[in-house]
């Protein structure tokens, strides 16, 4: 746009004989240039400004990130303006959405059962184009365990993972960089690393070994007072080896199935069992009906995932591998990907039926957007369920709230803190049929703690403990000559680090022990 900002005349004293505030056409453009054509410089005095309205860029690559100056070129003239150097302002690509979970450095690929591993596994937030979060320091990172064989959401480890942070920790600056990982059990597993809604990540195959077996130290035996009879060596008892117990398969619902007989005619002969699930989850979600051999950890057979579809309502079918008592599991994975609660059935299968098992209510997806939090606070609980079912959340066998799906999915329930006592909490959720009113199954839990403060949180280090860590961030943080560090100590929100701020950490860190 061409405006006069000083002298006087007609038009024609203006660039391009143009009349103040006229808009004119771009001569050009390309991939790395605008140009304007002067045709007429101003005259007699006249000063006119030069405005470039609704100037668009986009990169033309996710990463690396791009940075650059906006500077003139050409053979105009303009005054304070000196050709390929004057800025005229600065473009910075910044990082995009989160999108994915990367795992930078692998854990060991070896290591011993309840030892520490040699090399802890290194997690970063990245956006699609690989752009590590460095302003995240709030997504929250939940390590999960399953047989080297599978993959996230498939058959589970049977020990148990331990790390610092633990599962559940938020990252810092978009990294979550583990000081410690142990884990249980002897036998190869991998490591799925989720977090809700992004991809979540498959770490490489690590294989643990049994710790070995300490030798014990032989006391001293005393010498005997020398008698006419000979004292008989004893013989050592050797120690048994212990046998391995597998661990058995999940305890089956008890809902029952409706069971039909199939009518073969003519055709005679004896026809495998069909078995038919469904029932009710959330779009999205992923089912595959597996038979399970007696003890759990190893699949006999799988189908195919079926994915659900916008209805939330799913229906699925297998053949029975054979006559005889056998037991099915429908594993679930939520829409990141990452594996959710499963369910078991046992039958004994007969030739010739249908095997129908109807009504299911899987627990829905769900999160809670605080983990400490005040009387005077609230926190939602949101994520996926079947369009229209109605969503109960509990506090241990407590209905504290409630809602409705939408139709795309999503639900969403406030909590008013004020309603729940003080101290921890067990949170969890389950479906509501908005026809038939049955209830489904219970989530996972959810750790919510209700403090006396409205402004403060004494879990320093955001790993749902309250511990003697948080304690030594505290006075770390109160000592520290760097204001944004000490800062973090103001927990009244007064802008002060002081005494109050001390009584008030003390006071919350008493009442949460």
């Amino acid at each position: 746009m061409v405006t006069r900002i000083a002298g006087g005349g007609g038009d024609n004293k203006n660039i391009n004989d143009l009349a103040s505030g006229t808009s004119a056409a771009i001569t050009s453009i390309t991939t790395t240039q605008i140009t304007f054509t002067v045709t007429a410089a101003t005259v007699g005095g006249v000063t006119n400004s030069l405005t470039w309205q609704n100037v668009r860029v986009r990169p033309s690559a996710g990463t690396p990130l791009a940075s650059g100056n906006i500077t003139t070129s050409g053979t105009s003239a303009i005054t304070g303006v000196t050709v390929g150097s004057t800025n005229l302002g600065t473009l910075t690509e910044v990082v995009g959405a989160k999108s994915q979970l990367v795992i930078t450095t692998q854990p060991s690929t070896s290591a011993t059962a309840g030892t520490d591993f040699t090399t802890k596994p290194v997690i970063a937030v990245r956006d699609q184009f690989g752009n590590t979060l460095t302003s995240d320091s709030s997504t929250t990172i939940t390590e999960a365990v399953v047989l080297s064989t599978q993959t996230c959401g498939g058959i589970a480890g049977s020990g148990t993972l331990s790390s610092t942070p633990s599962s559940g920790a938020a990252v810092t600056s978009g990294v979550m960089t583990y000081t410690a990982m142990q884990y249980s059990a002897a036998e190869s597993i991998k490591i799925c690393i989720s977090s809700s809604g992004i991809t979540s990540a498959l770490s490489d195959a690590v294989t643990i070994s049994a710790a070995p077996t300490p030798t014990p130290t032989p006391s001293g035996t005393p010498t005997p007072t020398p008698s006419g009879t000979p004292t008989p060596t004893p013989t050592g008892t050797p120690t048994p080896t212990p046998t391995l117990t597998p661990t058995p398969t999940p305890t089956p619902s008890q809902e029952p199935a409706t069971v039909e007989s199939v009518d073969v005619g003519s055709r005679g002969g004896n026809y495998p069992a069909e078995l038919v699930f469904s029932g009710e989850i959330y779009p999205g979600a992923k089912i595959q009906i597996n038979l399970l051999s007696d003890f759990y950890g190893k699949i006999l057979k799988k189908e195919d995932e079926y994915i659900v579809g916008d209805t939330g309502v799913f229906t699925i079918k297998t053949k029975g591998n054979s006559i005889g008592e056998q037991v099915y599991g429908l594993s679930v994975k939520d829409r990141n990907g990452s594996p959710a609660i499963a369910k078991f059935y046992k039958y004994d299968l007969k030739f010739n039926t249908i095997v129908k098992q109807e009504d299911i209510i899987l627990a829905p997806m769900a999160s809670v957007s605080k983990k400490t939090l005040a009387k005077s606070e609230s926190f939602t609980v949101s994520g996926y369920g079947a369009p229209g079912n109605t969503v109960e959340v509990l506090s241990g066998s407590k209905v504290i709230g409630t809602g409705t799906v939408l139709k795309d999915g999503n639900y969403a329930v406030k909590i008013d803190g004020g309603k729940l006592f003080l101290g921890p909490h067990k949170i969890q959720v389950r479906q509501v049929d908005d026809v038939t009113k049955k209830k489904g199954d219970l989530s996972e839990f959810y750790n919510v703690t209700v403090g006396q403060f409205s402004y403060t949180s004494v879990d320093m280090n955001k790993d749902d403990k309250i511990n003697i860590a948080d304690w030594s961030i505290f006075l770390y943080n109160w000592s520290s000559p760097k204001k944004e560090t000490k800062d973090k100590d103001d927990l009244n929100g007064d802008g002060v680090v002081d005494v109050t701020d001390f009584s008030v950490f003390l006071t919350s860190f008493q009442s949460r022990l």
